[in-house]
């Protein structure tokens, strides 16, 4: 809504920028196939991003998708693993985790395994969950209540699965979720296949490549 006050006082004519309410599978599908768009552009769920193309598989739109998914971080016993740390944290805690590119898991090679496991979890000790606003927040809270609790209900369910080797301290008032990391998590498990689209990493080591 903010976005849209914005545009209309930078002078842009009605009609031009719309902001359409509604829920996803109704206001949604009516848009989607509506013969009056020609082009979307979307960003979510690999299911929803699916049904768009499919909605769209017989027409002339132009269609660009953006879909979540389980993305992993591969690290080798030639890797540095002091970037390695680097790139894995950023990937996995920037914006809360809350991107489609975000790293959720890394596997890494036995040999460097336990080594890479002590740095990564010196490195994440350090991150400190604020307000966004505030300048030394590396991250901030998660887009609303029904994240928060489905990432943390994730999180629960993952202490069944994996041993918890970190979660760190976050706020109280308001959808502040802890950088969570897990080890040693089955390659298997749901904590490992499923999209948590939330600050939770898995460590998961391999035997070789």
């Amino acid at each position: 809504t903010r976005l849209c006050e914005l545009t209309k006082k930078a002078g842009l004519p009605d009609g031009v920028f719309n902001l359409i309410h509604g829920l996803g599978q109704e206001a949604g599908e009516a848009i989607v196939t509506h013969e009056g768009v020609k082009a979307i552009t979307f960003t979510g769920s690999t299911a929803v991003g699916r049904r768009i193309g499919s909605l769209c598989g017989s027409t002339l739109k132009k269609v660009s998708l953006e879909m979540g998914g389980k993305n992993a971080i591969i690290v080798d016993q030639d890797a540095d693993l002091d970037e390695a740390v680097k790139g894995v944290l950023y990937s996995t805690f920037g914006f809360a985790g809350q991107k489609c590119s975000a790293c959720s898991r890394v596997i890494i090679l036995k040999d460097v395994f336990e080594k890479f496991q002590d740095r990564l979890l010196e490195a994440t000790k350090s991150i400190r969950v604020l307000a966004s606003q505030d300048p030394n927040a590396y991250f901030g809270p998660v887009v609303d209540e029904e994240a928060y609790l489905r990432i943390m209900a994730t999180i629960e369910k993952g202490k069944t699965q994996a041993r918890l080797l970190f979660q760190g301290e976050v706020p109280t008032n308001g959808y502040f979720v802890p950088p969570t990391v897990f080890t040693q998590v089955p390659a298997e498990s749901s904590l490992a296949q499923e999209e948590i689209f939330g600050p939770v990493l898995c460590l998961i080591s391999a035997d070789d490549m």
